[in-house]
């Protein structure tokens, strides 16, 4: 009688002394880049095609492939550049003087439209650009485009200038406000905005994002947020915790690899949820009281931006790797998928008792996942397989 074998992958992965990752945690570990590049304020960072791209005065760009070496590029604008965005293989930029630049790879750069509106902002999502910003005559300027080269002026709602825009849960949200409140705006569709639920507050809203389920904006001059799990109505926090008196957030805010952060003068803080954050400024880095104005996740890393051309970059935020599903294939053996982080090469384990491993593989992701086989487990009654986080 023919015993039909079992296969088990194993639940956890090894992720070596608790007590070193704790001393070497990432987000407490931030290295300053760029440092002849450029004395320019570096206003807006963005990360896509697998590319950072940063811009700020003068019409500075600068760009890199792995947030640490860094190349100048020429623009041709003189103006300075407030915000930047990826979407549609082409990255947008957009200006005080009202300027819109594209640039399909961050080195090459073509003006698009020049108009009277002061833009600070623009995101990408539902297959258009939105750029905002302050129209001299009616408060908040929105600008959108499904190309990055036509834009059309749309009403924003708001009386006041909307310095951020994010997107997320189908939904664009812009925040701005003047010396002494705040107005939040959203649209489904990018063309027709409305007023969201906030109560009073003496602060402009700034640096709204989306990520996890949440949308989050900061208080300028604060020290405290705002967040919303639906884009139209806001709850009030406070940052007391982390900001130092006085201190507030000014600027910027990012999400990647499950953490918001939260940039500002003097101020690197971070949170998993919205609610327990942590202060990531410390020793050298926290002596240079950076003032930082732009914050992004890419390639495993935060990379921030800030005046005087500061630059300053993370550790690595090295996901997880997950085993499964599991294939029992027709000829005999196994098919197992790994989910983990692209570029990385994870040892795979095995065992016929949970007590001794022996190695499989060493299997390279070259995407977010992929799939291994393993011929010899046609011989094995059971087998166990577990995945490393380490090389």
């Amino acid at each position: 009688m023919r015993i039909k074998p079992l296969f088990y992958l194993a639940v956890f992965t090894l992720l070596g002394d608790l007590s070193s990752r704790a001393q070497s945690d990432p987000l407490s570990s931030w290295t300053p880049r760029n440092l002849t590049l450029t004395n320019n304020g570096l206003n807006a960072i963005v990360y896509g095609n697998n590319e950072f791209v940063a811009v700020g005065t003068s019409g500075a760009v600068l760009t890199s492939p792995d947030g640490s070496t860094w190349t100048a590029q020429t623009t041709g604008a003189h103006g300075d550049l407030t915000g930047v965005a990826y979407g549609n293989t082409l990255f947008a930029a957009v200006g005080m003087d009202g300027s819109i630049l594209t640039s399909p790879d961050g080195v090459m750069w073509t003006e698009r439209l020049s108009s009277s509106n002061l833009l600070l902002a623009v995101t990408y999502g539902n297959g258009q650009f939105v750029a905002v910003g302050e129209n001299n005559m009616f408060g908040g300027a929105i600008l959108t485009s499904p190309d990055g080269i036509a834009w059309t002026s749309r009403v924003s709602a708001s009386d006041v200038r909307l310095s951020s825009v994010a997107y997320g849960k189908n939904l664009f949200v812009a925040t701005g406000g003047k010396s002494n409140s705040g107005e939040i705006v959203t649209s489904s569709n990018g063309i027709d905005w409305s007023l969201a639920t906030v109560l009073p507050s003496d602060n402009s809203f700034v640096g709204a994002v989306y990520g996890n389920g949440l949308f989050l904006a900061g208080l300028s001059p604060g020290p405290g947020f705002l967040t919303s799990s639906n884009g139209t109505d806001w709850v009030f926090d406070s940052l007391q915790s982390v900001v130092p008196l006085g201190g507030g957030i000014d600027n910027a805010n990012a999400f990647g690899d499950g953490y918001f952060a939260v940039v500002g003068h003097g101020l690197i803080a971070t949170t998993p949820d919205g609610l327990a954050w942590s202060n990531r400024l410390a020793g050298p880095i926290a002596s240079m009281d950076p003032d930082l104005l732009g914050i992004v996740f890419g390639n495993g890393t935060f990379v921030a931006v800030g005046v005087a051309g500061t630059v300053l970059q993370s550790g690595v935020l090295q996901e997880q790797p997950v085993l499964g599903p599991l294939v029992i294939l027709p000829g005999g053996g196994s098919q197992i998928t790994l989910t983990g982080q692209a570029g990385v090469t994870y040892p795979v384990q095995i065992s016929t008792d949970l007590l001794r491993w022996t190695s499989l593989t060493n299997f390279a992701l070259t995407g977010s996942s992929g799939s291994f086989i393993d011929l010899s487990a046609s011989g094995s009654a059971r087998r166990f397989y577990r995945v490393s986080s380490q090389p």
